[in-house]
């Protein structure tokens, strides 16, 4: 997700007004004559810009190049900075009371601590604030994590190709999704996505380097998994259910069914593809977790940490000395490396 650059443009108001201040500078300080008119010019200069000044604050909101987001309402008394839409702040406090305590969770599990900002939208919010236009779909990305504050159906097409392709699998789901009206309400299952979107932050904002893009959602899994096994574990039918069941669909069903396949296409994957993929790692996330608990997830994070000192060491054992030392002492030892190899 790129950032979107905001500043001063020539054809902005504020840039013809620069741009003409400074012709008219250059040309009356070539023409003076003496050092006194040039004075003058300086200083009237100065006052035109720093009387335009005043009114820049006003002449910037009103461009068109800046984008306004909508007014939201903070949620206060929580470790993670969180923000809701004005219509669902009650089920935003509910949402962030979870978020955070999974927050408080990994940061000690992982001892390791993010910078995250929680937003909890409708759809109108949603539709000019997530980098992703799906509605309702948990995503991360530089530093902002988005879930929906209201109700939201973007899963009705992966509950129809289970459907279709495996039908004698969908009265296990009715066991644990059904609701008050006798529907499937898959929602039960993929408001918890936002924690895993929350993991992600913790290996982004680290330097934890997995080598495949599997392997980030499988340690989101975990996390998400782990979390709920120790702080949530009412909540832990709707956690596996859903994998359990989506994930039996034969591969053959699919165009793609190979992890390179998910490597090259990623998030470009079939909707349907994709939540297979995801509930391949589900299912075995949870498995992973029977067998090595806490420790297995400790293991995953750390072995892939690769801050300078761990890359210097590994350079000069695998690679070079030589190498390693340009990296560490160039063009001094930089006091950062040198604190993290005394910690090794």
């Amino acid at each position: 997700m790129k950032k979107k650059r905001i500043g001063l443009r020539c054809c902005s108001p504020i840039g013809f007004l620069s741009v003409a201040i400074l012709c008219s500078f250059g040309t009356f300080w070539s023409n003076s004559a003496n050092s006194m008119k040039s004075l003058a010019t300086l200083l009237l200069c100065c006052f035109v810009l720093g009387t335009s000044a005043l009114n820049w604050p006003a002449i910037f909101n009103r461009a068109p190049w800046r984008t306004s987001l909508p007014d939201f309402v903070p949620i206060e008394g929580l470790n993670l900075k969180v923000f809701s839409s004005k219509d669902c702040v009650q089920t935003a406090t509910e949402i962030a009371h979870t978020v955070d305590m999974a927050y408080v969770f990994l940061t000690s599990a992982l001892n390791f601590k993010t910078n995250v900002t929680l937003y909890v939208l409708n759809e109108a919010d949603w539709a000019v604030t997530s980098p992703v236009p799906l509605f309702g779909m948990p995503n991360y990305g530089e530093g902002k994590l988005y879930v929906a504050g209201t109700q939201t159906q973007f899963w009705v097409g992966v509950l129809d190709f289970l459907t279709a392709q495996k039908p004698e699998l969908v009265p296990e789901l009715a066991r644990v999704y059904k609701d008050s009206k006798g529907n499937i309400d898959l929602s039960l299952f993929f408001n918890l996505l936002g924690i895993h979107e929350l993991a992600h932050a913790f290996h982004d904002q680290a330097q934890t380097q997995f080598p495949r893009k599997w392997m980030n959602e499988y340690f989101a899994d975990l996390c998400l998994h782990a979390f709920v096994e120790e702080k949530k574990p009412e909540l832990l039918a709707y956690l596996v259910t859903f994998p359990q069941v989506y994930s039996q669909i034969p591969a053959t069903s699919f165009a793609y069914e190979l992890l390179s396949d998910f490597e090259t296409l990623y998030s470009d994957l079939p909707p349907e593809g994709y939540a297979w993929f995801q509930t391949k790692f589900h299912a075995d996330a949870k498995l992973m977790y029977t067998r090595d608990g806490m420790r297995g997830l400790r293991k995953l994070y750390n072995t892939f940490i690769f801050n300078d000192a761990r890359l210097a060491a590994v350079l000069a054992k695998e690679v070079s000395v030589t190498l390693s030392n340009f990296m560490t002492k160039f063009p001094i030892l930089d006091p950062s490396v040198e604190n993290q190899i005394s910690a090794i």
